[in-house]
């Protein structure tokens, strides 16, 4: 097996059962009512970090404009994408890695469908606009971090130079780290809702790469 994909399997494989037994925890540790929650887990951690770091107008609308930035960068994809299936009048003639990322922008949106719609585990420390929100995971962590995380391989093979290459990079990690950090400064999500979001995103992230080197060795030994 190449390396690279029996590392990224490894890494989807670890994701995968931290972000279960994570969820558990959520779901069965000290679960009690706290602010808007009538079923608040890990409250104790959840309350102590909140009270500590407070609210931030700041940083809420500051995360807010990263995740019209990843919004941003899926447009864009998906323009490429249907160019490219213009062009070559083929699914077939659009890049491998476009349609790993539709395919990965479709799961971001059935995740916050279901946590948003189907199953409430947990409400926002505070009310928006007045009423109660469902909080967990943070979909602008999770869409944040899944749509950067994956943007890097497609930002890889586009970009030919390499001092800019470095920076496109640089600037990818950091606004990944931005958000994840950004969005608990904010207070509208328990430090669990952040420590879900990054798990779940670790998942679909590692299985996306995973997928991308496992069909580019595939090819090679075909060829």
């Amino acid at each position: 097996m190449d390396k690279k994909v029996r590392n990224w399997l490894i890494a989807f494989g670890a994701f995968f059962v931290l972000s279960i037994v994570f969820t558990i925890l959520v779901l069965t540790v000290d679960v009690r009512a706290s602010f808007n929650n009538p079923k608040l887990g890990l409250a104790s951690m959840n309350e102590k970090v909140f009270n500590a770091i407070g609210e931030s107008s700041f940083w809420y609308y500051f995360t807010q404009a990263l995740g019209y930035l990843a919004i941003l960068v899926v447009v864009i994809f998906a323009f490429i994408g249907v160019i490219q299936l213009i062009k070559g009048k083929s699914i077939k003639k659009v890049d491998k890695e476009i349609i790993g990322l539709g395919i990965v922008y479709i799961v971001i949106a059935i995740i916050y469908v279901f946590f948003e719609k189907v199953v409430v585990i947990n409400y926002r420390p505070i009310l928006e606009d007045g009423e109660v929100a469902a909080s967990f995971p943070s979909s602008h962590t999770l869409l944040a971090c899944v749509v950067f995380s994956t943007a890097l391989i497609e930002a890889k093979k586009l970009i030919n130079v390499k001092f800019i290459k470095e920076n496109i990079i640089f600037l990818i990690e950091f606004l990944v780290i931005l958000m994840i950090g950004g969005r608990l400064l904010s207070g509208v999500h328990w430090l669990s809702d952040i420590i879900a979001s990054v798990l779940y995103s670790g998942v679909i992230v590692s299985g996306y790469y995973l997928a991308m080197y496992y069909l580019d060795t595939k090819t090679v030994k075909e060829e």
